[in-house]
């Protein structure tokens, strides 16, 4: 009878952390604006609607080598140079035969009825990732709690609610990973798991081009398995087979030779750039703005403070898990869990966003999750709480940038009740709205400039207004700890804030 109520308590557990993950995406989904990325993505799915069956297939299937533009208002086809465009990387479609479906079956307007519509089947698809969360760390050896402790941490990571949820092709890889990570931890011997294998890595593939991670993680990841040669075959003929079904092999491979974009090139990358990746990640305010991002709603500054100190405390989790992992030498968990970060930040460029790591953020929250339970109690909840300090260590007062610059992203963030347009890192405020952030500056002499277009704002530094110029304006500061207040009329948009300590000339 006991087992039997911790069952149905854990069922009732993940049910719940399955609604709070879900109505996030949901909600983000609808609120977040429309970035031009998913235009491009959801206008392909409307080819199963707006064009007959036959050109329709032929369009996705030859996609990552044509790459035509659809025009999803009239049906008609060209390349991207005839509208005007650049040449987009040309992808994949496995979303867009999945968004496809839907959108031939509910027929929504064009473009926001559909957009929502590609954003809801992402939503979905990463619900998905969530519930298979628990089975993963099963396969590990973790047990109800520890498996629900990592569809918790994936249901709330606000990267994940950001990209899981626009429409976009990189939240389909989610759920697959789970599933070949849970594929490739299978003990048991025979081609069974092979095949699996070669099922997910398929679909993989046909998701984008991210996904060919896996040629390279299930051959070691299963090395040393008896029959590892019919196994390898059995794996790649499945693949082969399962991406075939929805994308011609010549073409993918075209595509993969001779790219459409420059982003698509194969390159590995040195340290510099990993760490300049790393703190994209870190810092919300260059993605913020397509996640909970119309300012001036009602739970904008909760859910941007939440953004703001929960990113950087999970990053710490994730470092935390790694060392526990690696000082334990579990090499498979190693491997299947935190090898296909390294690999992305590796092999995979984030661009200015981070929606192109949505493949590794459920297997590093399962991997933070299980080390978080091995290491016991007292020791898990101190590793928590020290994430969660390095988190809310970017509330503190902010320091100006070695130029003298402040960083408008942040001070977006601290103010989210303002309305802003749909763009970043710009101040566009409306009359009688301001601007509020501590800074952290030894006390001096500073020359003040505020860059903007329109009528200059009203700058006031520690209660005492700035006569703001064309020319900088010097000011003296006493003690370390400052308050800046910036208002503006609506006309106005502030697109440099600068505090540099004064030189004489003399």
């Amino acid at each position: 009878m006991r087992a039997t109520s911790h069952g149905s308590l854990a069922r009732l557990a993940l049910a719940a952390i399955l609604v709070l993950g879900a109505g996030l995406r949901v909600w983000n989904a609808a609120t977040a604006f429309v970035f031009s990325d998913e235009r491009h993505a959801v206008s392909d799915a409307f080819a199963l609607a707006s064009l007959p069956a036959g050109d329709a297939l032929r369009f996705l299937r030859y996609h990552p080598r044509d790459h035509l533009r659809l025009d999803p208002a009239t049906g008609a086809l060209a390349p991207w140079s005839d509208w005007g465009k650049d040449a987009r990387l040309g992808h994949p479609c496995l979303f867009d035969y999945v968004a496809g479906v839907v959108i031939r079956l509910v027929r929504p307007g064009w473009p926001e009825p559909a957009l929502l519509l590609g954003r809801l089947v992402n939503a979905a698809a990463d619900t998905v990732a969530v519930g298979l969360l628990p089975r993963l760390v099963g396969q590990l050896g973790g047990g109800t709690a520890c498996g629900l402790l990592a569809a918790l941490l994936y249901a709330v990571f606000p990267p994940a609610v950001t990209y899981g949820s626009i429409g976009n092709f990189d939240p389909f890889l989610a759920p697959l990973a789970v599933l070949l990570a849970i594929t490739l931890l299978d003990p048991r011997p025979g081609l069974g798991p092979w095949v699996r294998a070669g099922i997910v890595t398929g679909l993989l593939a046909a998701a984008k081009q991210t996904g060919l991670l896996a040629m390279v993680l299930v051959p070691i990841a299963r090395s040393g398995q008896r029959g590892w040669s019919r196994g390898m075959l059995a794996w790649g003929v499945t693949s082969l087979v399962v991406l075939a079904c929805f994308t011609s092999p010549t073409a993918y491979l075209d595509g993969l030779l001779h790219p459409s974009h420059e982003v698509g090139r194969v390159r590995v990358y040195g340290a510099s750039k990993i760490a300049h990746q790393l703190s994209l990640l870190y810092d919300p305010a260059s993605y913020f703005y397509l996640s909970f991002s119309w300012h001036g709603a009602p739970l904008a500054p909760l859910m941007a403070r939440s953004h703001y100190v929960l990113t950087p405390a999970y990053l710490a989790l994730f470092a935390i898990g790694a060392a526990a992992a690696l000082a334990g030498r579990r090499a498979r968990e190693l491997f299947v869990l935190w090898g296909p970060a390294v690999l992305l930040l590796v092999a995979v460029d984030s661009s200015l966003f981070m929606w192109r790591y949505q493949l590794a953020y459920p297997l590093l929250c399962a991997g933070a999750a299980y080390e978080l339970v091995r290491l016991g109690r007292k020791a898990g909840v101190a590793a928590g709480l020290a994430a969660l300090a390095l988190g809310a260590s970017v509330l503190l007062p902010q320091r100006a940038g070695r130029n003298g610059a402040l960083d408008l992203g942040s001070l977006l963030l601290m103010n989210p009740q303002v309305p802003q347009p749909q763009g970043r890192f710009r101040i566009v405020c409306r009359p009688a709205w301001s601007f509020e952030r501590r800074l952290w500056l030894p006390a001096g002499e500073y020359d003040v400039a505020v860059r903007t277009t329109g009528p200059l704002p009203r700058l006031v530094l520690d209660g005492r207004p700035v006569d703001l110029g064309p020319r900088p304006v010097r000011v003296e500061l006493t003690g370390r700890l400052h308050q800046l207040r910036l208002s503006c009329s609506a006309e106005t948009t502030v697109r440099a804030i600068v505090l540099r300590r004064h030189v004489d000339e003399a």
